[in-house]
């Protein structure tokens, strides 16, 4: 009989904190992770999920701007529960973590935030309801992430500056639907980002008038770059295949290109090997790319998993910076009927 998928999980969690060096995640997230994945390693209720579809709702991230944080986003009470329990779940877990690590005031600052999200009544309509994100260094938590599902109404209540940036973005490129607020928290500082679902096929120079529009122009170039990289030389993703990220960070409209790789056809083998490429001329962080995918590889593997989502993160003050997000091995589902 197979273990229960928890077991799975918290194991691959704890070797990758153990190679990066930070804190056993288990320490602050073991109940969640337990109620989450209680049913056994393989079984097809993993499946039907909006995190990662077709494998148990985790995915590790490694972050340009994080390089050596273990970082992940999971899918709270996993297949049990409705969208609207997920939402209030992501919500307790948060408070539960933000009170006690960051204090009283970063808790104040996540409920005002949050607050559009966590007092909506029921959960009818809601996809997913909300994932719940987590980033762990050497001494511990150091940030907490809430993904929220979102709706057209609630664009009226952004706060500034951050309702003028959607805005601006939406004018740019009309074509963007609304997909899910992430509220994140620190110790000393919050930070949402709105995302959106891009519909319909996407060139990258059809881009170019959103970050005129956000003062990126800038950083088309890198953004090209990093774009045709992801796809071995090409220039266009498909329907479905972008998310369009927007925050307002210190130095003003900061902005998110996601590729989901798994909607994207024909992804060149050596795809990390065309990313390594894109990360040369920073050896820091490329090294900390290789530890990062060390420690998500099984012993007597070559691969750690999937590739699911690059990110390429713009801001006026810093270079394009990379996100890669993977679905570990082991948490891939059997074939249906099998």
């Amino acid at each position: 009989m197979s273990q229960e998928m928890s077991k799975v999980v918290r194991s691959t969690l704890s070797k990758a904190a153990g190679k990066l060096g930070t804190v056993d995640p288990g320490v602050y997230l073991g109940q969640a992770l337990d109620e989450a994945f209680d049913l056994p390693q393989g079984d097809n209720r993993y499946r039907d999920n909006t995190l990662s579809p077709g494998a148990a709702p985790l995915e590790a991230s490694f972050s340009e701007s994080e390089p050596y944080g273990l970082r992940f986003t999971m899918e709270p009470l996993g297949p049990h529960g409705s969208a609207g329990m997920k939402r209030n779940e992501t919500s307790r877990q948060m408070r539960r973590l933000i009170g006690p690590m960051f204090g009283s005031d970063a808790l104040y600052w996540f409920d005002r935030v949050s607050e559009d999200f966590r007092g909506a009544i029921g959960g009818a309509g809601l996809r997913f309801g909300g994932w719940l994100g987590a980033g762990f260094d050497r001494d511990g938590l150091y940030s907490a992430k809430a993904y929220y599902e979102l709706r057209e109404h609630q664009l009226n209540d952004l706060p500034q500056p951050l309702r003028d940036h959607v805005q601006r973005a939406r004018t740019a490129l009309p074509r963007m639907q609304p997909l899910f607020s992430t509220v994140s928290v620190r110790q000393r500082s919050g930070r949402q980002r709105i995302t959106f679902r891009v519909l319909g096929s996407i060139r990258v120079e059809e881009l170019r008038p959103l970050l005129v529009a956000l003062g990126l122009e800038d950083k088309m170039a890198q953004l090209t770059r990093l774009f045709g990289l992801a796809l071995g030389g090409l220039f266009e993703a498909p329907d479905g295949a972008v998310l369009i990220g927007i925050s307002h960070g210190a130095d003003g409209p900061e902005l998110k290109v996601e590729l989901l790789i798994a909607a994207i056809p024909d992804v060149p083998d050596s795809f990390v090997e065309l990313l390594r490429l894109g990360l040369s001329e920073r050896p820091r962080h490329l090294r900390a790319l290789d530890t990062w995918i060390g420690a998500f590889t099984p012993e007597g593997t070559d691969l750690p998993g999937d590739f699911s989502v690059m990110s390429i993160k713009l801001s006026r003050s810093n270079p394009a910076q990379v996100n890669l997000y993977l679905r570990p091995m082991g948490f891939e589902m059997a074939n249906e009927g099998v």
